[in-house]
């Protein structure tokens, strides 16, 4: 009886309202009202007035109550009395106190800071998000470990945006795009980043007659739905990807020449090293001027005419622009070959070619906001799923975006669009390299850069991450390396932190991730029910779930490209969480507390979250979860924005412009 929808808390009887909130029931966050009667919340909808998703919900944001009231969640700490793990072991759990729980965690950690603070690992989930992650983050710090890290792998999608844009992810324009060709992909059907505003987005654009072209082994509900489905083998996305490319730019001769010359790389200058040509004296990559018959810098003033191709002698050897390389590469590529490699007929791969080229209106322009744009009305997508889940899922999403490149169609209307990079107010700018290459401007997510790749050394994570120059967040090495590579981890780690992450199921292969995590000594998890990482836990601490959390902000648009506005939101908590049940942040602040790090988490907290002069934290207070974001909510907004007015107004939104 106790696991039924109750209050816990004492309301006038015919309560009935609704509070603005954020589902995060998957990595999107779309506005939500829950509708609480009584104590009860009895509904879930969209939030009309969140401007991340427009009222809309999908299935499994409505579904959220029921892990609210799921009558299998946890409600207090549970130690592991069977050393055995695995599936089918039955843990058997018995409960201990909070007091004792964590002060075990707490000794165990003193030790471990003593010894060794690499042997201590925290892992996030995706579900654990903003403040968590933030206080877990500069718990790490000033432990000292480097071994904290994201419970998912980001997408090889993320990765290729990252790279080609300076942004996490890159969404196509629904707004303005006439031509849609998806590799592997199900954007618009719910799936994938977005999703709600991609739904819309593309239910408008197909209205106003978009083309929609899918690449896929199946004939998946977006398949079914587009104008011409092509089947091929799976994998061989960049095969058909570098064909199409091929005929663009040996058979057809269609690119953006402006676009490749004053916006890329395509200029520049490479050698048989594969490395620039560099300034003796500056360093700056050089391209050739074709009206002056010499090489200069990239940024010369004097540069008259960039050439994009040809074979240039310099000091007696031999360079070609970086666009002309890739001519050479692509036409190994000719829709012949590639039809026996991916069953995709040579015809079909030409004719798509010329019509995205074709449709693609190089030289066209519009104006938004009054600001003279060029448009592109063309987009080639692929997804983090699907065609780039593959080996070299990397180099197959670059050689998809590439089609975008060549035709322009890269952050203007109509095309492949990244987190806005002009305009006021942004909170994303991008930023520039040495050499001219765009740079992520907002901080850099797993702790690089896109440019230049870091040098790889002996390992200090237990993610084998120095290994890798332009890998983030290995997450499947976490496996391996226990398993397979343990001689490279120079010690043993001993306790690993999980919360709001099933590493198990989200890692690499179960079976060999439970059997790395067999070799951990002790492993403490924090959740609200049970999955298959937590089965292999020593210790576990129940957490507040989504409907019972104070979090802020939550759905913002950092990664969410799409939208018309900036905007923050808070995750307002419904109902009060069951006695026994804590949230994360209040979990990592009484460790700080017990084992003496709290001064040097509220210095960093208070310059991570750019805390105002007045909300500042002190250096040796024990500060709540909702101490720590009310502070961050007067400090990003003003004093007046407190706890009270985000119940009111739920978030902070202005529209976005380009003048």
């Amino acid at each position: 009886m106790d696991a039924l929808p109750t209050s816990t808390r004492s309301v006038p009887s015919g309560e009935d309202i609704r509070i603005p909130s954020v589902c995060k029931m998957c990595g999107n966050g779309c506005g939500i009202l829950i509708h609480r009667v009584n104590g009860v919340v009895v509904k879930i909808d969209g939030n009309p007035d969140n401007p991340h998703n427009f009222g809309k919900l999908c299935a499994k944001g409505l579904s959220g109550i029921m892990a609210l009231y799921d009558p299998n969640r946890l409600r207090s700490c549970l130690r592991r009395t069977n050393p055995r793990k695995g599936p089918g072991q039955d843990p058997g759990w018995k409960e201990v106190s909070w007091e004792e729980a964590l002060e075990e965690v707490a000794t165990r950690m003193r030790k471990i800071k003593a010894d060794d603070p690499r042997k201590l690992m925290f892992v996030n989930g995706i579900t654990e998000i903003e403040m968590s992650r933030q206080v877990g983050a500069a718990f790490g710090e000033s432990f000292r470990t480097p071994n904290y890290t994201t419970g998912v792998s980001f997408g090889t999608h993320t990765r290729v945006s990252f790279l080609n844009t300076g942004s996490m992810h890159s969404e196509p324009d629904f707004d303005y795009c006439r031509l849609l060709i998806l590799f592997g992909s199900q954007k618009g059907s719910i799936s994938g980043h977005d999703t709600m505003k991609s739904a819309m987005g593309m239910a408008d654009a197909r209205e106003r007659g978009m083309k929609v072209v899918v690449f896929d082994p199946l004939c998946t509900p977006t398949a079914s739905k587009a104008d011409e489905w092509i089947p091929l083998i799976p994998g061989t996305d960049g095969a058909v990807a570098l064909s199409l490319l091929h005929v663009l730019l040996n058979e057809l001769g269609i690119m953006d020449r402006i676009f490749l010359k004053q916006q890329t790389n395509g200029p520049y200058l490479v050698g048989p090293s594969g490395h620039y040509l560099r300034h003796a004296k500056s360093g700056k990559p050089l391209v050739w001027d074709v009206t002056d018959r010499m090489a200069k810098a990239y940024d010369d003033p004097g540069l008259a005419e960039p050439a994009l191709t040809g074979e240039f002698e310099i000091d007696g050897q031999t360079w070609r622009p970086a666009l002309d390389l890739l001519r050479l590469h692509v036409g190994k590529f000719p829709p012949e070959r590639v039809e026996t490699i991916s069953t995709v007929p040579a015809d079909t791969l030409r004719r798509l070619a010329r019509e995205f080229g074709e449709s693609a209106q190089i030289g066209a322009t519009m104006s938004v906001d009054g600001v003279p744009m060029p448009l592109r009305p063309v987009c080639s997508f692929a997804d983090s799923r699907g065609s780039t889940c593959h080996t070299q899922g990397v180099w197959t999403g670059t050689a998809i975006q590439l089609l975008n490149v060549m035709v322009g169609s890269v952050d203007v209307p109509g095309g492949s669009i990244s987190t806005s990079i002009v305009g006021p107010g942004e909170k994303l700018r991008v930023t520039e390299s040495p050499d001219g290459m765009i740079l992520f401007g907002g901080g850099r997510p797993g702790g690089e850069a896109q440019y230049p790749g870091q040098r790889p050394r002996a390992p200090e994570t237990v993610e084998l991450h120095e290994l890798f120059p332009v890998g983030k967040q290995p997450r499947p090495m976490l496996g391996l390396a226990l398993l397979d590579y343990p001689e490279l981890i120079p010690y043993q780690l001993e306790m690993l932190i999980i919360l709001g992450s099933n590493v198990v199921m989200s890692g690499a292969d179960p079976r060999r991730m439970v059997e790395a995590l067999q070799r951990v000594p002790f492993i403490v998890a924090l959740g609200d029910r049970l999955d298959e990482t937590l089965e292999c836990a020593d210790l576990i601490f129940p957490t507040a779930q989504g409907l019972e959390r104070l979090d802020f902000p939550v759905n913002r648009l950092e990664g969410w490209v799409t939208g018309r506005h900036w905007y923050f939101t808070a995750r307002l908590p419904a109902v009060e969480p069951p006695p026994g049940v804590r949230h994360t942040v209040d979990i990592f602040m009484e460790w700080a507390d017990r084992i003496g790090l709290l001064p040097e988490i509220n210095q960093r907290l208070n310059a991570q979250l750019g805390f105002s002069e007045s909300q500042r934290l002190e250096a040796d207070r024990r500060y709540s979860n909702t101490e720590i974001v009310e502070r961050r909510m007067r400090s990003m907004f003003g004093a007046d924005h407190d706890i009270s007015w985000f119940q009111k107004n739920g978030l902070v939104a202005w529209e976005r412009s380009l003048a």
